[in-house]
């Protein structure tokens, strides 16, 4: 997943959702966002399993290819939050091979 986009078309939708993350989950994955670029399109969801939020941004960069990541909220939110308001930002995640 490559994402390239102003801080505030990230910065908004994963501060929309992150309220419903609980950083100390008995599933781990609960603590996670997840990340979907589609048509343009980033959207961000985030579940305790009772509440689910999805947050959309049509970005104002490139957003390629159509595709999915899950990333932990605490290090996403603050990634994102140190970068410098209206600089472009980018961030690819590569599911790569697995080891040998």
């Amino acid at each position: 997943m490559k994402i390239i986009a102003k801080r505030e078309a990230i910065l908004s939708p994963l501060q929309a959702v992150i309220g419903v993350v609980e950083r100390r989950q008995t599933m781990p994955i609960l603590a996670n966002v997840l990340l979907s670029a589609k048509g343009g399109r980033l959207a961000v969801t985030a579940t305790d399993l009772e509440v689910e939020l999805v947050a959309t941004s049509i970005s104002s960069g490139v957003v390629m290819p159509d595709s999915s990541s899950a990333s932990p909220e605490a290090i996403a939110s603050n990634i994102f939050k140190s970068v410098v308001t209206g600089e472009p930002i980018g961030s690819t995640v590569d599911a790569g091979e697995p080891a040998n």
